[in-house]
C-alpha cells in the first residue's frame, strides 16, 4: 500500500461493471452527439426523425448553433463519464466530479422520460425504431446510475478523508 496525495479513484479500482457502465454511456452521449452535428447540418431542431414542429423551428434565429452547443454538450457529458474510469482524469477531485454526476443526472433522467412518453402507444402505432429508441435510451439511463453510483461507493473513503482535512490517503 502507497500513501500519495489523493486527486482521484486509481483507474484499477473501477471494476468490470463501473467500465462496462461507462463505455456505455459514453457511447450514447457520442451518438448523442453526432446526431445534434446531423441536425445543426441540416439546420433544424429535434432528433433525427423527430424534427421539432415548424412553431418551435421558428422560435431559433440560429438553430445550427443551438444544434452545435447541444453536440459539444454530448461530447462533454461522455467525457465526464469516462473520467471516472480513465487515468487521464486522475486530476480531476472526486467530489467535483460527483457534483458534475449528480447534477447532470437530473436532465439525463428528464431526457430519457421524455423519449419513452413519446413512444409509440401500441404495436401499430410507430416505427421500429422509435421502440428501439427507447430501448437504448433506457439502457443509457441505467448505465448512467451505474456510473454515478459505482462513483460514489469507489471514492467514498477519500471524500470523507478529505473532507475531514485528510490531504493524505492510502492507496
Amino acid at each position: 500500500m502507497t500513501v500519495g496525495r489523493f486527486l482521484g479513484p486509481p483507474p484499477a479500482t473501477a471494476g468490470t461493471l463501473a467500465r462496462a457502465a461507462a463505455y456505455v454511456a459514453a457511447t450514447g452521449w457520442f451518438g448523442y452527439a453526432v446526431q445534434k452535428v446531423y441536425m445543426a447540418a441540416i439546420g433544424k431542431i429535434g432528433m433525427p426523425g423527430r424534427v421539432a414542429p415548424e412553431h418551435v423551428q421558428v422560435q431559433y434565429d440560429h438553430p445550427s448553433l443551438a444544434q452545435a452547443g447541444n453536440a459539444a454538450l454530448g461530447v462533454f457529458t461522455a467525457a465526464v463519464v469516462l473520467a471516472t474510469v480513465q487515468r487521464w482524469a486522475r486530476w480531476i477531485p472526486a467530489r467535483v466530479l460527483l457534483t458534475v454526476l449528480a447534477a447532470a443526472s437530473v436532465p439525463v433522467v428528464a431526457g430519457v422520460v421524455i423519449t419513452l412518453t413519446r413512444l409509440p402507444r401500441s404495436a401499430d402505432g410507430g416505427a421500429w425504431w422509435q421502440v428501439l429508441d427507447g430501448l437504448l435510451y433506457g439502457l443509457q439511463v441505467v448505465a448512467w446510475l451505474v456510473v454515478v453510483a459505482t462513483y460514489a461507493r469507489r471514492t467514498r473513503d477519500a471524500r470523507i478523508a478529505t473532507a475531514s482535512g485528510c490531504t493524505e490517503v492510502a492507496t
